[in-house]
């Protein structure tokens, strides 16, 4: 990958990355770890604002991923696996879509929310569809001339949080942009 723009997918990986990872660590993240519906609602109202710049920045963090990861998988088109990587950031871009909404369900009825009352399947399928669109960009990185190992974490990390949701029932998103950010790190520094 020609030196300016490894930089530049590596930016737009890492700024999509931060944004998300930015909301999940907002002061009222301690919601979802609260058991009591009735304390997670005091919280969110006691922090509207936050609450809603949180949900525009989990929004914006995953779609601004997917479009760093689609011009990773645009560079590397002429390789032979860049097929399954497109199908990747296609079935990410669907799932970034369903978060989306998820978010916008959660920022205009916060109480649906804390009471498990909106649209279901929205959050389980985003899991999903990111898990398995890592995991197809993953085998991209292993022939892209980035270090392998970046291709690694994202295939076994991806098989790892689908077997930890299975089991937990529950996996927070923000360990996808965890991965996203090492490898736009990874890919920044090595493109000097």
């Amino acid at each position: 990958m020609e030196s300016a723009l490894q930089k530049t997918t590596a930016l737009v990986l890492g700024l999509g990355s931060l944004l998300f990872l930015v909301a999940a660590f907002l002061p009222y993240s301690r919601i979802f770890a609260e058991p009591d519906t009735g304390k997670k609602l005091a919280i969110i109202m006691e922090m509207k604002k936050m609450w809603t710049i949180g949900q525009v920045l989990f929004g914006l963090g995953a779609v601004v991923t997917v479009i760093g990861l689609g011009l990773l998988s645009y560079r590397f088109r002429d390789l032979s696996v860049a097929r399954w990587s497109h199908l990747g950031v296609l079935l990410m871009l669907i799932g970034s879509l369903l978060w989306c909404w998820h978010l916008w369900e959660r920022t205009i009825d916060p109480e649906s929310f804390v009471k498990g009352l909106q649209t279901p399947y929205l959050f389980v399928i985003y899991s999903i569809l990111s898990q398995i669109g890592l995991a197809l960009v993953g085998f991209l990185l292993l022939r892209s001339g980035i270090a392998n190992w970046v291709g690694w974490m994202f295939i076994i990390g991806s098989g790892l949080f689908f077997l930890l949701m299975v089991i937990f029932k529950d996996m927070p998103p923000f360990v996808y942009y965890v991965l996203t950010m090492i490898a736009a790190v990874v890919m920044f520094i090595d493109a000097d």
